[in-house]
């Protein structure tokens, strides 16, 4: 006898020492639809539908005939796409992007309340929604959303953002004197103190590739300062550097006021 040749009885003892089971296939009898069909034997296991079709339906049938005021109608109209369709729970939509699209508005006849429309808004309320979004016209940002608060950490990042529009309107690069899509707000020294944080004069506009050159390589960073004092003087850099190792702590009332000086600085650089 070869060592594959085993019969019933050797393979139900190794399975025994081996503490495992031999399945046999057995056919059993679907509750709902009466079909036979084909499942693995388990011990302490009944099989009684052959589908979840099956399954989804004998419980749907026990619950009416348990609780009859729970029956709707088999046939309904979808709200979204007109199609007739069957459900157990009581619904107005087919599907989940049926009701998706029905939320969203592109149902034939719902139109947006100000589509089409010029002069909805004043000059004031425009000027606030601009400031406010900062060039994301999807979210309101700032004072004017209602979950605003006035905090020392918010001014902070709203004076970054308004310092970086105002560097990256210049529309050059510092190092490679390339007009490119894309601009980067670089700061000379250090963004850490306060001082010189929000100083334009310690700002330049650089492409995303030397920018990345500055902060990776420390001899692009050695060109880059022996180039801003051959461009504007060694006495401009010695005090641009005085400012920045002073030690300054500002409030919320001392940031208000550079958020303004920074607006309108903006405002007159587009005028």
């Amino acid at each position: 006898m070869g060592t594959n040749d085993f019969t019933q009885e050797t393979k139900m003892k190794r399975n025994k020492n081996n503490r495992r089971r031999y399945y046999t296939g057995k056919e059993y009898k679907c509750q709902h639809c009466d079909k036979l069909f084909n499942r693995v034997y388990r011990k302490h296991r009944i099989y009684k539908y052959c589908s979840r079709e099956c399954y989804f339906k004998a419980i749907h049938k026990r619950t009416l005939e348990k609780y009859p005021w729970k029956k709707y109608d088999d046939k309904r109209i979808c709200k979204q796409c007109g199609k007739p369709f069957e459900r157990v729970k009581d619904g107005d939509f087919c599907s989940t992007k049926c009701f998706g699209d029905f939320r969203k508005g592109k149902k034939t006849g719902q139109v947006p309340w100000n589509k089409g429309k010029t002069g909805v808004y004043d000059k004031k309320t425009i000027n606030i929604m601009r400031k406010s979004r900062l060039g994301k016209p999807s979210k309101i940002r700032g004072k004017n959303n209602s979950r605003y608060k006035a905090s020392r950490k918010n001014r902070i990042l709203l004076c970054d953002k308004i310092w970086s529009i105002i560097i990256r309107e210049r529309n050059y690069c510092y190092m490679c004197n390339k007009i490119k899509e894309n601009y980067h707000a670089h700061h000379i020294f250090s963004r850490n103190s306060l001082s010189t944080r929000f100083d334009i004069d310690n700002g330049i506009c650089l492409c995303p590739i030397c920018h990345y050159k500055i902060h990776s390589d420390s001899t692009e960073s050695y060109n880059l300062i022996n180039k801003l004092i051959k461009d504007n003087g060694q006495e401009w850099y010695n005090n641009l550097n005085k400012k920045h190792n002073q030690i300054i702590k500002w409030g919320l009332p001392e940031l208000e006021k550079i958020e303004i000086e920074l607006w309108n600085y903006l405002d007159n650089l587009k005028k």
